[in-house]
């Protein structure tokens, strides 16, 4: 009897393993499909060369989709998301792994809101510069997010980091310096 036992919670502890990646996996098919058809506004300026192509790595090239652009989210998935604006022009941001090893989640609370952004929080010279998508010294960490976007998360894991790494492009990468305040002292090349 014993024995019997012992097999029954063993096929119940294997059951329960085996399950709960299931279970967890569906609950979040359902957070990601809780967008699709919702309207947001994007967080950030989206950089794109081709909007069907955008890459998670964040490179800046290209045009310059605004921050507080209206979109409609159209189909989210664990590879990218794609949304479209009131123009009907059809984007996608394409999630790489390699690059962006956070969940599609939270690489969609990076890129859209569901209210505009207050451009209150922002100086003068920082809300011209984020609306002209450029970095300049004295700009906030927050001020630096909305005008360029995230820094690749592989080239910098912390935003509490006082230096930040971005791509121009595949082979380009360029520093962004703060001081302890956090705002910008110093742009470099790499």
């Amino acid at each position: 009897m014993n024995g019997k036992i012992k097999f029954f919670v063993l096929m119940g502890v294997l059951c329960a393993l085996f399950m709960a990646p299931a279970a967890s996996s569906a609950g979040k098919k359902s957070i990601l499909k809780e967008a699709e058809g919702k309207t947001y506004y994007t967080a950030v300026n989206i950089w794109y060369e081709d909007p069907a192509e955008i890459m998670s790595t964040n490179y800046h090239r290209g045009q310059l989709l605004p921050i507080n652009t209206q979109v409609k989210i159209s189909v989210m998935r664990k590879s990218g998301i794609t949304f479209t604006d009131d123009n009907n022009i059809a984007y996608a941001i394409q999630i790489i792994r390699k690059h962006t090893p956070i969940s599609a989640e939270e690489v969609f609370k990076r890129y859209f809101s569901e209210a505009k952004i207050d451009f209150g929080k922002f100086n003068g010279d920082e809300r011209k510069n984020i609306e002209a998508g450029m970095i300049t010294v004295g700009m906030s960490k927050a001020a630096v997010l909305a005008a360029y976007g995230y820094p690749p998360i592989h080239m910098t894991p912390s935003l509490e980091n006082n230096q930040w790494k971005y791509w121009k492009d595949r082979f380009r990468n360029f520093l962004i310096f703060f001081n302890k305040e956090g705002k910008v002292i110093r742009i470099g090349e790499e």
